[in-house]
Parts: C-alpha cells; structure tokens; sequence
C-alpha cells in the first residue's frame, strides 16, 4: 500500500491521503481523499481498480461495496490543506 499512496502523491496533485481501517476479520474499509470529484473519478479508474483488482481483491471473501460522497464535517491537519 505504501507504494500505491506514493505512485498517487507523486503523480496527482489532487490527490490527499488514504486510509485503510479494519472494521473485522473480514471487513475493511479504504478511506481516500481527493480535492475533487474529476480527479477521484479518473484516479479509480485507470489507477485504483487495476491495483485493487490485483492485490486486494483475491483476498476479499465476499462483495466489494462502494461509496463516494463529499465530506460535510472533519478535520485535517492544517499542512494538509492547500
């Protein structure tokens, strides 16, 4: 994973952090943060889904979900806002 979150801040500007937080034995959930939805969109696509096809899916017992929205309330450290 490390090397996935590399490949994204060195090659996308709009790219924020990503986490990933294990709920249970067999539920995980990746957290990503992106300046916009153009650059989510683009990154998911021709970046993200190859990646996790390759190294998390296989070790996925059951069906991926997948959401998108837009934060409403949080906080970030403030080096991380531009």
């Amino acid at each position: 994973m490390d090397q996935f979150q590399t490949r994204l801040a060195k090659e996308h500007a709009a790219y924020r952090s990503l986490s990933l937080v294990r709920v249970s034995d067999g539920k995980a959930i990746f957290i990503v943060f992106f300046d916009n939805r153009n650059a989510l969109d683009d990154i998911s696509k021709n970046i993200a889904a190859p990646w996790f096809a390759e190294y998390v899916r296989p070790h996925l017992a059951g069906p991926v979900d997948r959401a998108v929205g837009h934060i409403v309330a949080g906080s970030m450290k403030q080096s991380e806002i531009k």
